[in-house]
This record gives C-alpha cells, structure tokens and sequence, in this order.
C-alpha cells in the first residue's frame, strides 16, 4: 500500500486539514508541518506516516532547533519558529 499522494490538489487539500482541523503548526520558514504538533495518540500515527511520506514534514533548520530546544527539561517558548 501506498501513502504517497499523487495528486497536487488532494495533497493541498490534505495539508490544510492536518494544519486546520488537526492543529499542527506549521515551520515559518519552510512552510511544512512541525512533528511536534502531532497528537500523542495512537489513532494520529497514520496521518503523520500520510505526511512524512508526502514531505509535508519540517526538517530545515527550525526543526532541528525546535528539537535541541524541547529536548530540555526546562519550559521554553518555540512560538518563534511557527505559525497556526
């Protein structure tokens, strides 16, 4: 089976319900959703394997810095790097 999207219209029309509907904030930069904001449960895991699959991930530069920065124990705001 499949996950790739191959139809440009679907898959901006997917995009916009993971960033709408699901809440997933989206990288300022690249303009891809950040892994974060994912739900935690396990029904969420399809649609984020549907977004990898489709690069519709972030993986530039504030990722990885959202990712040194959470990685700590302490609180820390991230609100720069994205957009809802």
């Amino acid at each position: 089976m499949s996950l790739l999207i191959e139809d440009p219209e679907i898959k901006l029309k997917y995009f916009y319900f993971i960033k709408n509907d699901l809440k997933v904030p989206v990288c300022k930069s690249c303009k891809k959703l950040f892994n974060l904001g994912f739900p935690k449960e396990e029904e969420a895991l399809p649609d984020y394997f549907i977004c990898v699959a489709n690069e519709l991930i972030c993986i530039c530069e504030n990722s990885k810095k959202i990712d040194y920065l959470t990685s700590g124990d302490s609180s820390i705001s991230i609100i720069e790097y994205y957009d809802y």
